[in-house]
C-alpha cells in the first residue's frame, strides 16, 4: 500500500471574486475544489486559481503557491482535484492529495 501525502493551501481573494459572493457564502468543508494553473497571469507565474461548482472563487497564496505549480506543471496538470478545508485559522484551505 502507498501512503498518499496531503498538503494545505491557503486560498486567498474569495472576496474579490465577480459574481462569486453567493457560492462562496454557500461554501462548506469538504466541498470539492477544482485547482486550476494560470501560468500566463499577469501578476504570478505561479499562480493556481480555485474553482468551486464551476465558478473561479479565488487563488492558492501567492507565497505558497510555487511548489503546487511547479508539481503540476512538472506532470502537465492543467487541473487538479482538492477539498475545501477549515482548520480554525482566518483562511480557509484547500486540501490537494499530492500523491
Amino acid at each position: 500500500m502507498v501512503d498518499r501525502m496531503k498538503n494545505l493551501y491557503t486560498i486567498v481573494g474569495m472576496k474579490h471574486r465577480p459574481g462569486a459572493s453567493g457560492i462562496v457564502a454557500a461554501m462548506k468543508a469538504g466541498e470539492p475544489l477544482t485547482l486550476r494553473r494560470d501560468p500566463n497571469n499577469e501578476h504570478d507565474r505561479f499562480a493556481v486559481q480555485v474553482w468551486c461548482r464551476d465558478v473561479h472563487v479565488a487563488f492558492i497564496k501567492g507565497s505558497e503557491v510555487q511548489p503546487l505549480a511547479v508539481a503540476m506543471d512538472a506532470s502537465n496538470e492543467l487541473m487538479r482535484p482538492a477539498t475545501l478545508v477549515y482548520d480554525g485559522t482566518r483562511w480557509p484551505l484547500a486540501e490537494v492529495d499530492d500523491g
